[in-house]
């Protein structure tokens, strides 16, 4: 598991500080003139050819990744044969905020014809765009850890940002010479929404106590999206019409001037709009928090027979507990306008009402007395305890292979695991029935 991970975050180093490999496209489509693409960077621009037809897909595609941090050469150190990446370099090139930036563009269709002096066109145009701000301690944590130059110190996570996107763009452009040496031409897109996850505020966190090493997490995060529900299914909806999730316009204008016979002048401004996500969005929210993680209690976790998954369960619900995020659905959101539906599609985890809410101030509180037959047969169940008992037996349901929706009916007396039963159910999303111990077989045929 360690390796996995190894190899993830390496992959991840990699990808996040790779020098512009396609940058120069940006330059190199502006220069090339003898192709209909020309007219994307700057729509005055005359492509060389009288009429262009072009096929989806197949007839253009364009890519660039972009990170202002360094570039390969300088992270790389070559021995013989071996390859290596020097993460020291990394963390010191770095500034304190830098950007990590790719997109993707596919052509669906494309058409273009010129009448004397006016050139008309038409293009569909699928676009996806990733956009990742991140400050130098994140890169720091990824190759020394929460010890070393940060033991004892606030890791700086403030101000992570993520923004991804996908678009298509109907677009309809015209250039025409004015006089002998200008030439003018402008573009208007109609832009369709289909998916969106963008951060507006994000501040995070992370401290190690060098003294006994209790982490604490601080922040406040806003986010919203769009298209998220069908976002499993983005493959399948990338040439689809029906999975608009927001809409827009935009514009591009552009202006080229013959000054001498060598000398060409070309301006342009491009992307003049945006989007307005209307459908299938959220706001996700969590006000100033702090988080303190001061292990585990080895002791009384084996003597439960706990599990790594069930370690791992505990300390994602205690921090899904401390934040409490607030996921607001039917959010209509753009850069200037935003209009919020309160509680629309609200949803209840019966599970985490009863116990993980009360896991911030109330851990070692009494959450179930029970008295059996015999008044001297009784327990105290904290919600800390209960809390490592559902989550136990949430585990041991999902390895049993029950998942969300499924039916489980529990045949029990009344003792303390008929309820952590009940409550492990609700938090898996697995649909429960109660049957009391004592009824017959036949009687137990009825109810299942």
């Amino acid at each position: 598991m360690i390796s996995y991970m190894k190899r993830i975050l390496t992959i991840l180093s990699i990808s996040l500080f790779c020098s512009s490999a396609f940058a120069q496209q940006d330059i190199s489509m502006y220069t090339l003139n003898n192709t209909f693409q020309t007219v994307y960077s700057n729509p005055a621009f005359l492509p060389k050819s009288n009429i262009h037809f072009g096929l989806p897909v197949i007839s253009g595609v364009y890519g660039k990744v972009s990170n202002n941090g360094f570039n390969l050469g300088e992270i790389l150190s070559f021995k013989g044969d071996e390859t290596s990446v020097d993460f020291t370099k990394i963390a010191n090139a770095l500034a304190d905020k830098n950007n990590f930036s790719a997109n993707v563009n596919a052509d669906l269709f494309s058409f273009g014809l010129r009448l004397k002096s006016l050139y008309v066109h038409v293009s569909v145009t699928e676009k996806v765009a990733f956009n990742f701000i991140y400050p130098k301690d994140l890169i720091r944590l990824f190759t020394q850890g929460n010890g070393q130059e940060l033991l004892g110190q606030r890791t700086n996570l403030d101000d992570l940002a993520i923004n991804l996107f996908q678009y298509r763009e109907v677009a309809f452009g015209a250039s025409k010479n004015v006089g002998d040496k200008l030439r003018v031409g402008g573009r208007v897109k109609v832009l369709s929404g289909m998916y969106n996850i963008t951060t507006k505020t994000s501040r995070l966190g992370i401290t190690t106590n060098e003294d006994d090493y209790t982490i604490t997490i601080d922040g406040q995060v806003e986010a919203y999206s769009a298209g998220l529900n069908d976002f499993n299914n983005i493959g399948e909806n990338f040439l689809s019409f029906n999975n608009q999730n927001g809409s827009g316009l935009a514009i591009d204008l552009g202006a080229e001037y013959q000054l001498t016979k060598r000398i060409n002048l070309s301006a342009s401004l491009t992307d003049l709009g945006g989007i307005t996500w209307k459908k299938n969005t959220s706001k996700y929210q969590s006000d100033n928090f702090e988080f303190k993680y001061d292990g585990i209690d080895f002791y009384e976790f084996f003597e439960d027979n706990n599990t790594e998954d069930d370690a791992f369960t505990q300390f994602v619900d205690s921090i899904k507990a401390e934040f409490e995020n607030i996921e607001t659905k039917d959010v209509k959101y753009s850069s200037k306008d935003v209009k919020i539906k309160w509680l629309q599609d609200g949803t209840l985890n019966a599970s985490a009402n009863c116990i993980d809410r009360h896991l911030k101030d109330k851990k070692d509180k009494t959450a179930i007395i029970w008295v059996g037959d015999d008044p001297k047969d009784n327990q105290k169940i904290s919600y800390k305890q209960l809390h490592q008992k559902v989550s136990k037996a949430a585990n041991g349901l999902k390895k049993l292979g029950i998942q969300k929706g499924d039916r489980v009916t529990i045949y029990l007396t009344m003792i303390p695991e008929l309820a952590i039963l009940m409550l492990a159910c609700a938090r898996i999303g697995a649909v429960h029935s109660i049957i009391f111990g004592g009824f017959s077989a036949e009687s137990i045929s009825g109810r299942v």
